[in-house]
């Protein structure tokens, strides 16, 4: 529900914004609104559940008469959470008249994406990504996450672990490019509050 409020948010800015679109000619009565879901790539296992969030909340906005009487339309691509494809496919989104794009991929993806969102200054929302770059300085004007940072969840293990006593950890995890990053991230904050 978090990440349907937050997209109802993303299109009010959107209708405040939609003199942003870069594209032709879009219909007075629609927002066009982008998604970059990695439905075939590492990190679909997650991207895919948000893609369907998103495209659920898009037909609720949308059977109760719109955002001001305008109809969503959800154009969708594909980055596959390749760092390397993100640039085109943020350029087409903004191109087929995004007014906003939703980033359903990965972090490393996302990262490539802002300076693009920078230029074209057209708002994102990345409702999976962890890390707290992507809404960090530089060129985060449009770059918005809605989880917390991994520099967050650290905390909070590390404070849960200083209160039930714990000094040593075991982390588990699956072979994944996502799950590694997340640990690589992870392992150093942990290994200062406990022995890993």
């Amino acid at each position: 529900m978090r990440l349907g409020k937050a997209i109802a948010v993303c299109a009010a800015v959107v209708l405040g914004a939609s003199a942003c679109a870069s594209a032709g000619v879009i219909p007075e009565d629609i927002i066009v609104i982008g998604l970059d879901e990695d439905s075939t790539g590492p990190g679909a296992s997650y991207s895919t559940i948000a893609g369907k969030t998103v495209r659920m909340t898009v037909d609720l906005i949308n059977q109760a008469g719109g955002i001001n009487g305008k109809q969503v339309e959800l154009v969708v691509e594909n980055d596959e959470s390749s760092p390397t494809k993100t640039p085109s496919i943020i350029r087409k989104l903004v191109d087929h008249g995004s007014s906003a794009v939703i980033l359903a991929t990965g972090s490393g993806s996302v990262l490539q994406a802002k300076s693009i969102l920078q230029q074209s200054k057209i708002p994102a929302i990345a409702p999976v990504v962890l890390s707290d770059a992507f809404a960090s300085a530089p060129d985060n004007d449009y770059s918005f996450m809605i989880p917390n940072s991994l520099k967050q969840y650290a905390q909070v293990y590390c404070g849960a672990f200083e209160k039930m006593g714990y000094k040593s950890l075991g982390i588990l995890g699956d072979a994944s490019a996502s799950i590694d990053g997340i640990i690589k991230t992870l392992r150093p904050a942990l290994e200062k509050c406990a022995r890993v």
